[in-house]
């Protein structure tokens, strides 16, 4: 019995060692690098992590910090062909950001994706706008944008008026007050619940940190009207993958004369696993390392995709193939 509990000590403490042993290369994250090809050919480690190499005294050309170009989608290319904006709006995007003041040191704007914001209630609501969200990753280490952006930044360019609007995941009650001030006047229960569909569509955008996955449709939607005041609200389900759970709920009140007069938002969301350094330990010469950390990637399934993509261009052939590979597994598991 003693040699027994000895040998399951041994296991728990190698196993703990293990972790802190992940953990402490977390803190040694690999840097984007101009030319990873290049430095993929210098600077490799044995793991296949590719770290910066030391500084020779050689200038460096910076790249261009600019976002990178995404295809549009065929939604969003119905939108645009229904609204007919005189300038694109990702083209206003884009002129916005070029106002901002950028770091010199490290690319900002080319870690972000500005994706086009797919929801019928909103082109009910707003049939003359557009809504775009401009998303940088959270993991494994958090970007921090220049000022007035947050990590979510929702744009929402409208045909009838100049400029664009600006709404931040750094102070959720801007979305708030947007809605209130630009809800269409609801007169019926059915437009009242679109509203809340809206509503919905726009704070998952705000909540969202890139990891989590929601239901297509909110569920427990409701519009009641009592001495004619409408109460209306719904809630929107974490889909229950990798850890993750919880709802965002929406109410929304309007007046007599159906305006939007008090809207309340309630999250108790609850992160699950998340992306630190698992992908560069695919390769780790301890195999409980490695199996932790194919685990870790299996659990969060198709939502790694973009970490996973953004690791593979800094790493060597060997560690590149390894992220394909379970990749492919995450694909073909359905995860």
């Amino acid at each position: 019995m003693k040699t027994f509990r000895a040998s399951v000590s041994k296991l728990v403490l190698a196993v703990s060692l293990s972790h802190l042993t992940m953990q402490a290369a977390c803190l040694a994250q690999p840097q984007t690098l101009p030319s990873y090809s290049q430095a993929v050919e210098q600077s490799a480690t044995g793991t296949g992590v590719v770290y910066p190499e030391k500084n020779t005294g050689e200038r460096r050309q910076q790249p261009v910090d600019k976002l990178p170009e995404t295809e549009r989608s065929q939604a969003e290319k119905e939108r645009l062909s229904q609204v007919q904006f005189t300038v694109d709006p990702r083209t206003q995007i884009q002129k916005f950001l070029s106002t901002l003041k950028l770091p010199n040191e490290r690319p900002i704007l080319a870690r972000g994706n500005l994706n086009y914001i797919e929801s019928d209630a909103l082109i009910r609501m707003f049939p003359n706008s557009v809504f775009y969200v401009l998303r940088f990753p959270q993991w494994p280490l958090a970007i921090e944008p220049p000022q007035p952006l947050g990590n979510n930044n929702i744009f929402v360019i409208s045909k009838e008026a100049k400029g664009i609007t600006l709404i931040t995941d750094k102070n959720k009650e801007q979305c708030k007050q947007f809605l209130i001030t630009k809800l269409p006047h609801s007169q019926s229960d059915q437009k009242a619940i679109q509203a809340v569909k809206a509503a919905l569509t726009l704070m998952k955008e705000l909540y969202q940190d890139g990891m989590f996955g929601f239901e297509n449709e909110a569920k427990a939607i409701y519009a009641t009207k009592n001495d004619g005041i409408t109460h209306a609200g719904g809630t929107l389900s974490v889909i229950p993958q990798g850890g993750n759970s919880g709802s965002i709920s929406v109410n929304i009140t309007f007046d007599a004369n159906g305006a939007a007069s008090e809207i309340k938002c309630e999250s108790n969301l609850r992160e699950g696993m998340r992306p630190i350094c698992q992908s560069t330990k695919l390769l780790d010469p301890d195999p409980i390392v490695r199996k932790m950390a194919e685990q870790d990637i299996l659990i969060m399934g198709s939502s790694a995709k973009e970490y996973l993509n953004w690791q593979r261009e800094q790493v060597s052939p060997e560690l590149r193939q390894a992220i394909d590979q379970i990749w492919e597994r995450i694909i073909r598991e359905g995860r």
